[in-house]
């Protein structure tokens, strides 16, 4: 669900990227840029979210395994009206959690020293955090911000080999009126 303050953010992301493209390459660059941004960030809206979970290394954890942490985040998702995320166990030696969700399901990956380490009120706390982020919705923002820095990455990549490339074959690269400009 996009709110009013998402949309305004996404409409700033995409305006920002738009006027990058436009005033490195013209109006195609920004066309361009436009066109790579809403497929990047489309498909990381539209894209399961636990699979970027088990892109991360993460293993789904079975209520045998933690059925108190089972039963905490039941607890937490009820009292939030949402329902049971799934939970994942995320490689790392850092205490983290991160929660994922689509419009139908949702996830909490947490790693092995956060349910180690910390105590249980701790724990609580976390995955209460994660449960706030899905239950207000703040997800579809990140996601979709995180597939413009992708494309962003991607297309600063294209532009630094186009302009070595442009260099080596002996193209004016005119960097040096661009650097003036901004």
């Amino acid at each position: 669900m996009l709110t009013f303050r998402t949309t305004v953010c996404l409409v700033a992301l995409f305006l920002l990227a738009a006027l990058v493209g436009l005033t490195t390459v013209g109006p195609f660059g920004a066309a361009v840029v436009i066109a790579v941004s809403l497929l990047t960030s489309t498909a990381a809206y539209r894209g399961r979210r636990w699979a970027s979970l088990r892109q991360m290394g993460g293993r789904p954890i079975q209520w045998f395994e933690a059925p108190d942490l089972y039963e905490l985040v039941d607890a937490l998702a009820r009292r939030a009206g949402l329902p049971t995320p799934r939970l994942y166990l995320l490689p790392g030696r850092m205490v983290n959690a991160v929660a994922v969700a689509t419009a139908g399901s949702s996830a909490i990956g947490v790693t092995a020293p956060l349910l180690r380490y910390m105590p249980p009120d701790e724990v609580a706390a976390v995955i209460a955090h994660e449960i706030a982020h899905i239950r207000h919705g703040d997800l579809p923002l990140q996601m979709v911000a995180a597939g413009l820095a992708g494309a962003a990455t991607a297309l600063a990549e294209i532009g630094r080999f186009g302009v070595v490339f442009a260099w080596l074959l002996g193209f004016p690269v005119g960097l040096g009126e661009l650097a003036a400009a901004l």
